[in-house]
């Protein structure tokens, strides 16, 4: 079995007036539970750092799921354009027919950039933006959509407020307890 990873590097959305709190995809509890996975996996991690959990908002949630129908139908993933939310994206394929996720493999694979995170110090290099964004301190929302279809899921992620500003990150990125 082939599978394939790619993980974007971390910005943030814009504001999508009108959003309802309404599931887009056909499989609400299907969503709903890999939200919460999603959820209770961002919490894990923030918690051993210190951070307060985050909620899941509804709105946000719908408007990630938006982003990720989107994105399904681009030849490559891209982050949403005039930014106003945090926003970490995930892409998965495999050779295996059905092929699917549960809400924590994409967060997983965010926090493994802490291995390439030097704590006290500005970043100074790409490559640690998801794992930064999942533990912000100040961020207190999150919003979860994915799409899995022909063996490839997607999955966005975003959060309020956003995280990654510069000369933020000594206050916003503890280490582990």
């Amino acid at each position: 079995m082939l599978i394939q990873v790619s993980i974007f590097v971390l910005c943030s959305v814009a504001v999508l007036e009108g959003v309802v709190s309404a599931e887009l995809d056909p499989r609400a509890a299907d969503l709903t539970a890999f939200r919460k996975q999603s959820l209770d996996r961002h919490n894990h991690y923030r918690k051993l750092h210190g951070c307060p959990p985050l909620v899941l908002n509804d709105t946000l949630s719908a408007y990630a799921q938006e982003w990720a129908q989107e994105i399904s139908l681009m030849p490559k993933p891209k982050h949403r354009p005039a930014p106003k939310y945090g926003e970490n994206l995930s892409y998965a394929s495999s050779s295996k027919a059905g092929y699917a996720e549960n809400g924590e493999k994409s967060v997983d694979r965010w926090y493994k950039e802490i291995s390439k995170y030097t704590f006290g110090e500005e970043p100074t290099k790409s490559g640690t933006g998801h794992f930064t964004q999942v533990i912000w301190k100040s961020s207190k929302q999150l919003g979860v959509g994915t799409v899995a279809k022909d063996g490839k899921v997607w999955v966005v992620a975003n959060y309020d407020p956003r995280g990654n500003f510069k000369g933020k990150y000594r206050e916003n990125v503890p280490p582990l307890l």
